[in-house]
């Protein structure tokens, strides 16, 4: 895992309008929507994993109930 600071990893993988804020990018992480780590409040992302990858989504599994599975 390569660990780079939000600033940095919004700098080189967003434009200046479209960028996420640290807040969006620790809830990211935090959510695991996103691979990295929090430290000491500062959110840190895996910027090697995040530039291979093409969909990232909530880990929040639907459909939640055996019903849901089977339709």
């Amino acid at each position: 895992m390569s660990l780079q600071k939000w600033s940095q990893f919004t700098l080189e993988f967003f434009e200046p309008k479209s960028r996420p804020s640290k807040k969006e990018i620790y809830e990211w992480v935090e959510s695991g929507i996103v691979d990295g780590k929090i430290i000491n409040g500062v959110p840190y992302v895996d910027a090697n994993k995040f530039a291979v990858n093409n969909v990232f989504k909530s880990l929040t599994l639907e459909p939640t109930t055996g019903a849901e599975l089977l339709s």
